[in-house]
């Protein structure tokens, strides 16, 4: 952990797990303590949601919340509300949970 708030990406090519089909996959990556979320609606078009704990000051932890932002920007549907978006978790299946809830609205 550090004090910057964005992420810092690095190019590479991993395996994921497909957690939720439809018209909007979602995908996890696990290496030991970690794990990353990505989703996209194909099998080239896939980007990582964005999540990411810093340092504030040497007492306080912040969190980069960037991923909400995401699935609000696309995952479009009037069963899901922001306020939901906004109470999802950066967790398996909060995540799961929306995604399917998603897929089973604009299927």
């Amino acid at each position: 952990m550090n004090s910057s708030k964005n992420p810092i990406f690095k190019e590479e090519t991993i395996f994921l797990l497909q957690l939720v089909d439809g018209q909007q996959k979602l995908y996890v990556y696990n290496d030991k303590s970690l794990s990353r979320y990505f989703f996209g609606s194909g099998d080239h078009d896939i980007t990582q949601l964005v999540y990411k704990k810093y340092l504030k000051d040497q007492s306080t932890v912040g969190e980069n919340k960037l991923y909400q932002q995401q699935i609000l920007q696309q995952l479009n549907c009037s069963s899901i509300s922001q306020n939901r978006i906004q109470h999802t978790s950066y967790t398996k299946n909060d995540l799961i949970d929306l995604f399917k809830d998603y897929n089973l609205c604009v299927n």
